[in-house]
């Protein structure tokens, strides 16, 4: 009878050893399949990436300085040293490097090149390794096989480089593919080099090594093998107890797992016994608590995180969450940029204490915040009592933000006065372009930044509406862009060269969100505003001069109609007009 119970539970052990081994071992094959193809597939993205942004860095003028000096055949090796000894050619070299120095565990060569005659051929304009390997050559050292400046390159054996060629677009190579010359699997990607009339110059091309992808998967292959014996272990120990217990208590136990797989932790095993098996229950769950009351803390720390770190903006630089952020990390886009700032805040902090200073100011972001948000923005940063918003291409929606601001600050302005609390005012500057978004800082440090040319030009129509006596401000090449512009109260304001520009900018004032009589006889006086704005700008300051005096007497309030009287009889007395006919030379 002894004899019989020590087979079954051997037996029992065995058929747990081998179920524990056969899962691991299938599931280390599966993680083996898929990392080896999700590692093919982050490089073949990543490789896209680089190569795209490494062609923006090349020099196009200094490039195209290059291409101009070669011919449309192979010259001869002094020829191509004479200009590989240029300044020109070692600007592109070390542009080169740099690019591959920004991904050393990655890049292994770059180079450039430009179509021949032979569709089949390429002629090599900058190698990466060229001025390097002939070092080592002068000092007697073996080097590896260089393309020279005007050098030819057989690129039948690379489909993706015909293609790139040929359609002038980013590709890169199906697969890896190995290399004679340097004995090694490479996958390579190609981007065109364009200058700024989108004109190609040539075409640049990365190659990486094969050897990260194969050290990953050999991690990954012991990782798992690891995991397999650790299971098996685990498998002996825990099936010397399951032997001891009755069959429906191991299929209990087995759901209760099964749940727990499927990644339900509020399940919990019923103990009703002191022996391995109850501690067993009672172990699972404790389990179960540490990894729900984990969950539930990692998920509070997620949303406190993205109250700092929005999750539209991380999405901005083509991140899932703040876990893949890293310094350095940026992105490109078309985006509209929203400014607002409270006029004469520094005078209304001085007569409040810090914490009336904070509540007030969280009061009123209280306010303006969701609005921002519900017309699909980001609001990028707080900047004391500023906001600084950005949304997409689509610039209505900026607009849409900054008129439902000013209603609201109008209720939230009659609130304050039921406090016995002055009023305050407020003013919006909005334009859109390109931006650069990106991480900053160093490497215990790091916050999300915005720049770029639009984002300053926005700050100076939020600084410009004190001046102009507006509330918001956009620049018409945004306003161009709103489909239906008739539907906004608005008028042309002026032709402005703010601090920065040599260029004068048109602005608009759209009158909309505030309900003020100084604002609807803006609005009903703009033809005749706006005939004098253009008078004035062409020339004719005798009689734009004219219609402004008119104007101030029908409305006395509109400080920009005050404004050009004061520019009028500037221009009369023969002086220049600050940020008309020269740039504004006090920040705005």
């Amino acid at each position: 009878m002894q004899h019989f119970r020590t087979s079954l539970r051997a037996k029992i052990i065995a058929a747990f050893v081998i179920l524990s081994t056969a899962l691991s071992g299938g599931l280390s094959v599966f993680n083996y399949v898929n990392l080896k193809d999700q590692l093919f597939s982050d490089m073949r993205r990543k490789l896209s990436n680089m190569a795209f942004l490494g062609a923006q860095t090349i020099d196009k003028a200094v490039f195209a300085k290059l291409v101009a000096k070669m011919r449309k055949e192979e010259i001869a090796p002094a020829e191509s040293i004479k200009v590989e000894d240029t300044a020109d050619y070692r600007k592109i070299y070390d542009q080169l490097n740099t690019i591959r120095e920004s991904y050393p565990e990655m890049i292994r060569y770059a180079y450039t090149f430009v179509k021949a005659q032979d569709p089949n051929k390429a002629l090599y304009v900058v190698d990466s390794l060229v001025l390097y390997s002939r070092q080592r050559a002068a000092k007697g050292l073996t080097s590896e096989e260089i393309s020279h400046f005007n050098g030819s390159w057989e690129i039948k054996p690379y489909p993706a480089a015909i293609e790139a060629i040929t359609t002038n677009r980013v590709t890169i190579e199906r697969d890896f593919s190995f290399d004679k010359e340097t004995q090694r699997y490479l996958l390579t990607g190609y981007a065109p080099i364009v200058d700024d009339r989108n004109a190609v110059l040539g075409y640049l091309g990365l190659d990486i090594s094969d050897k990260d992808a194969d050290r990953l998967l050999s991690e990954s292959v012991r990782n798992s093998l690891y995991v397999t014996v650790a299971i098996v272990l685990l498998s002996l120990l825990i099936s010397v107890y399951i032997g001891r217990v009755l069959t429906g208590t191991i299929v209990s136990l087995d759901n209760i797992v099964t749940r727990f797989a499927e990644n339900d932790f509020s399940v919990r095993a019923k103990v009703s016994s002191k022996d391995e098996v109850g501690r067993l229950g009672y172990s699972l769950n404790q389990m179960a608590t540490l990894i729900e009351e984990s969950r539930v803390r990692l998920n509070a720390l997620l949303a406190a995180y993205g109250r700092f770190v929005p999750q539209d903006y991380i999405k901005l630089l083509g991140k899932s969450d703040i876990v893949e952020l890293k310094l350095g990390d940026y992105s490109q886009k078309q985006m509209t940029v929203l400014f607002t700032d409270i006029r004469g805040f520094t005078s209304l902090s001085e007569k409040m204490s810090p914490y009336e200073n904070f509540a007030f100011i969280n009061s009123f972001l209280k306010r303006m915040g969701p609005i921002v948000r519900n017309n699909h923005g980001i609001i990028d940063k707080y900047i004391g009592d500023a906001i600084m918003a950005l949304f997409s291409d689509q610039p209505e929606s900026a607009l849409k933000t900054a008129i439902e601001m000013f209603v609201e600050m109008q209720d939230y302005n009659l609130h304050r006065k039921e406090q016995s609390f002055e009023p305050i005012d407020m003013g919006v500057g909005i334009h859109m372009g390109n931006i650069m978004v990106g991480t900053v800082g160093e490497s215990e440090r790091m916050d999300g930044t915005v720049i770029g040319d639009s984002v300053n030009l926005a700050s100076r129509l939020e600084g410009l509406t004190k001046t102009y006596g507006a509330h918001i401000l956009i620049s018409e090449a945004t306003f161009r862009l709103i489909p239906n512009r008739s539907k906004y109260q608005s008028r042309f304001l002026d032709r402005v060269i703010v601090k920065g520009k040599s260029e004068p900018v048109p602005i608009w004032e759209i009158l909309d969100g505030k309900n003020d009589e100084r604002t609807e006889l803006k609005f009903i006086h703009r033809a005749r505003f706006e005939e004098a704005v253009h008078l004035f700008h062409a020339g004719d300051t005798t009689t734009a001069f004219r219609i402004f005096q008119e104007l101030s007497v029908l409305n006395a309030a509109d400080t920009t109609t005050l404004l050009y009287i004061e520019r009028c009889q500037m221009r009369l007395q023969g002086k220049k007009v600050q940020g008309v006919d020269e740039e504004y030379k006090l920040k705005v």
